[in-house]
């Protein structure tokens, strides 16, 4: 996992870890999937008059740099932890879900959701492949919407995967949704 506080100052500096969260996030959800084709697609869990609700992909070039960035620093894109003692303490318990995550990834990105509730909340976690092909809900529901079927029911439907004619269009909808 990623240590943060060797990004940061000796002593305690939250605006320090904020603005890393911020760069890290440009950084991330403005990458070619292409190329870093681990993703993370998240939102902002506050009230829309405070920026909540807004989501967007963000990627990475393995699965350990996704749980790094959800645990190392998401949080603090999301709010100021004045006291480094609670920041350690979120840190380290988004840390041991993090450990759990290959053994049962919905189960992990559930307790990470029940730990980051009113910071950000995260909907999915995987491969590009898993959005271009894959029968989650998710993967699914981005693939209809994508082909604009807004029915929230479409995760029920049997979407196909995207075909390589498509995959361009499909990017480029991947880097403006949830905005």
């Amino acid at each position: 996992m990623l240590s943060t506080s060797r990004n940061l100052q000796m002593n305690w500096d939250p605006e320090a870890l904020t603005d890393l969260a911020n760069e890290a996030m440009s950084t991330s959800s403005s990458r070619d999937p292409l190329e870093f084709n681990w993703g993370l697609f998240a939102w902002g869990d506050a009230p829309p008059a405070c920026g909540g609700g807004v989501g967007a992909f963000q990627w990475f070039d393995e699965l350990s740099a996704v749980l790094s960035f959800v645990t190392d620093l998401s949080p603090a894109g999301f709010a100021t932890f004045d006291e480094e003692a609670e920041w350690i303490e979120l840190r380290d318990q988004l840390r041991q879900i993090a450990l759990r995550f290959e053994a049962d990834s919905a189960a992990a990105i559930s307790a990470f959701n029940d730990n980051l509730k009113s910071l950000l909340q995260i909907e999915w976690i995987s491969s590009l492949e898993d959005l271009l092909s894959g029968h989650g809900c998710f993967p699914r529901l981005i693939r209809a919407r994508f082909r604009g079927d807004d029915d929230d029911e479409a995760t029920a439907k049997n979407v196909d995967a995207i075909g390589v004619s498509e995959r361009d269009e499909f990017l480029v909808f991947l880097s403006e949704y949830g905005f």
